[in-house]
């Protein structure tokens, strides 16, 4: 739905577009996967054959004791009520550091680092724009998308691919997301950052190689400007999430709280 929807019919005023973002991501997520998980496999073998059977004890500790249907249906509900809030926490954290860091100068001072490193000084202009715009992607998905999208410069194949590079990578605003949801579950996040970034290479690969080969004709279609009013209602239910946050402050429950919650229950 946020590609198609939003990249694609909204951004780039092109539901096929969406469609030929939304399979590209697919694909290159699958590869990456399947790259990853052998990686992944491969060392977990040897670290159980180092370990001999001390995994399967500590698996055996692991598992919870049984719980109460209607119990875990409260606990259900009050973790995803959780879990949105967290979301909607990250997303605006890191939208306002991405803009903050724009306001600063600090993307254009790196941007031009790298344009000058990289291009010279004939093209380090139009390369710090890009590089701008990729830092932003890197940080959070949606204003790197729009500020890619405004690289007027640049040709729609290679914009496309950078948005799929983004996509793939999925910005570190979704990095914390995951990162709050492994936790005390034992998953390694060097495996999610590298299949992530693998993740990421391979979209802008296929885009690029996929144009190259068989090109597409899109037709845009312009869309009614949203009035300013109705962003109103967006600000104030972020603010009002942001606050509740807070008051609810879902960081101190502890995993063994937790368990002693689900037993009083029972």
């Amino acid at each position: 739905l946020f590609i198609v929807g939003t990249i694609g019919a909204g951004l780039f005023k092109s539901v096929k577009l969406g469609v030929f973002l939304l399979l590209i991501h697919w694909v290159s997520g699958l590869t990456a996967a399947i790259i990853i998980g052998k990686l992944a496999y491969g060392k977990r073998k040897d670290d159980t054959i180092l370990n001999g059977g001390r995994y399967d004890k500590e698996y055996k500790k692991s598992i919870p004791a049984a719980i109460s249907l209607p119990a875990l249906i409260a606990a259900s509900i009050e973790e995803a009520a959780i879990l949105c809030i967290k979301v909607s926490g990250y997303i605006v954290f890191f939208a306002v550091i991405s803009e903050l860091l724009s306001l600063l100068g600090v993307f254009s001072l790196l941007a031009g680092f790298f344009g000058l490193l990289f291009t010279g000084r004939s093209h380090a202009s139009v390369f710090s724009e890009f590089i701008t715009a990729l830092l932003r992607g890197f940080m959070e998905i949606t204003s790197g998308a729009q500020a890619v999208y405004n690289l007027k410069s640049f040709k729609l194949n290679v914009r496309l691919a950078v948005v799929s590079i983004i996509f793939g990578f999925a910005g570190f605003s979704v990095h914390t997301q995951v990162m709050g949801i492994m936790k005390g579950t034992g998953c390694k996040y060097r495996f999610f950052f590298l299949g992530k970034l693998l993740h990421g290479i391979i979209a802008g690969i296929l885009t690029i190689l996929t144009i190259g080969f068989m090109p597409i004709t899109v037709q845009t279609s312009e869309l009614v400007a949203v009035s300013g009013t109705g962003l109103l209602w967006t600000r104030t239910v972020i603010i009002l999430v942001l606050i509740l946050s807070l008051i609810i402050n879902p960081y101190r429950v502890s995993p063994l709280d937790r368990k002693s919650l689900y037993k009083n229950r029972n």
